[in-house]
């Protein structure tokens, strides 16, 4: 009786603690991709010139030279930003396509490039590959109606600190209109892809505001779109009252 009731109790005890323990040690393996995964993103992204495509050592290369060093690059962040796709996800062509659409949208990005280089192990390295567009504008509006009237005046940077922030000061002057004021557009608020865009200051007779937060498609695989917009101004109009 005491042999059997040993026995009882090891085979219980293998029961309880052996076999479901060990089926609860193993860990989850990943699900199968039938293209398979993206093992490595590579983010290569060139200034504005291509330094190797120019011959020579004259006055021009060493113009070119110096607005690359002048340029502020595109961080490498804000572009991993913008992927649709990370490091472990499984490979998806219609992904990178996307990717590259979103990219080249950007004013300040002159042509970008995302393929996918096979691997032996069926997995894939993505490229992707980059080059920035001059960012900075200067612009200066003269008329010569009634005379030759100074217009308007601007600056502005399409991809400031590279983080792709649009800034401008600007002045626009017309007869009885004249605003001054700055304008203000950030990508990617707080991590998302939603956009802020404020434009604010003064006018010949007060002040005025335009505020937009968007949220857009992104690219073709985007379900859904928000926008909200704001705008108040102060200004003076023309009217006619006979003689």
């Amino acid at each position: 009786m005491t042999r059997r009731r040993a026995s009882w109790l090891a085979a219980v005890c293998l029961a309880a603690v052996g076999t479901p323990a060990a089926a609860q040690d193993e860990p989850e393996q990943p699900a199968q991709c039938a293209a398979g995964r993206i093992t490595h993103v590579f983010v290569d992204n060139h200034s504005i010139y291509d330094l190797d495509q120019i011959e020579g050592t004259g006055i021009l290369r060493g113009v070119y030279e110096l607005a690359n060093m002048l340029h502020i690059k595109t961080r490498d962040g804000f572009i991993r930003r913008e992927l649709l796709f990370a490091e472990g996800d499984c490979y998806e062509p219609l992904l990178l396509e996307e990717s590259g659409r979103i990219l080249r949208s950007y004013g300040f990005i002159a042509r970008a490039d995302v393929f996918a280089v096979e691997q032996p192990d069926g997995n894939k390295h993505v490229v992707v590959d980059t080059q920035d567009e001059w960012t900075t504008r200067v612009d200066i509006g003269i008329s010569v109606d009634d005379g030759l009237q100074f217009e308007r005046f601007s600056v502005t940077e399409e991809n400031l600190l590279g983080q792709g922030v649009l800034g401008a000061v600007f002045l626009r002057q017309r007869k009885e209109r004249k605003d001054m004021g700055a304008r203000i557009e950030l990508p990617r608020v707080f991590g998302s892809r939603t956009d802020v865009a404020l434009v604010a200051g003064q006018t010949r007779d007060g002040s005025f505001v335009d505020e937009r937060i968007a949220y857009p498609f992104v690219g073709e695989v985007g379900k859904f779109a928000l926008r909200q917009t704001y705008r108040r101004r102060d200004e003076l109009f023309p009217y006619a009252a006979g003689n």
